[in-house]
């Protein structure tokens, strides 16, 4: 199944294990951000975290559709049934609530899945999606190395609520 809840943690002083990545943004501490595979009893099942916790998204590929209604991020082309917050498609399109923006890899892999995870946490925690553009962000994955990225792309609209 293609379904995970997503914990946003302060970045630790470790390098990410694996299921796991770090972004950092030039100015920030950045985020430890843990994908969690759901158990059987789906999200009733999952064990209180440890330790601070700055946000926490259930992340759904796009072809799981019973999914769909709960899912804050959503992998693959925006759905209908989806009241998503962010989704990012296979060209690595984020779309938002304040616009589209195309994920520019400068150096090392696909991290299309932890950059639209860390933009949900971003906008959680009242950050303005525009500050990120043209911004060099690192994603530090356990087993991938790190992946330079920038967003390009303009806002649309006024601020989300």
């Amino acid at each position: 199944m293609s379904v995970h809840l997503v914990r946003v943690h302060p970045v630790p002083r470790r390098a990410p294990a694996d299921g796991e990545a770090v972004v950092t943004v030039p100015g920030t501490a950045g985020m430890l951000l843990a994908a969690l595979p759901l158990p059987p009893g789906g999200l009733a099942a999952v064990r209180e975290p440890a330790g601070a916790v700055l946000d926490e998204h259930l992340v759904v590929q796009a072809d799981e559709r019973r999914w769909l209604p709960l899912a804050d991020v959503v992998i693959g082309p925006p759905r209908s049934g989806s009241a998503a917050l962010v989704s990012c498609d296979a060209n690595g399109v984020l779309t938002t609530p304040r616009g589209r923006f195309q994920i520019r890899y400068e150096a090392g892999n696909d991290a299309s899945a932890w950059v639209a995870s860390f933009v949900h946490a971003w906008l959680v925690a009242g950050h303005d999606l525009p500050d990120l553009v043209n911004v060099p962000l690192c994603v530090d994955c356990a087993g991938a190395g790190r992946t330079g990225v920038r967003l390009s792309g303009e806002p649309a609209g006024p601020a989300a609520a």
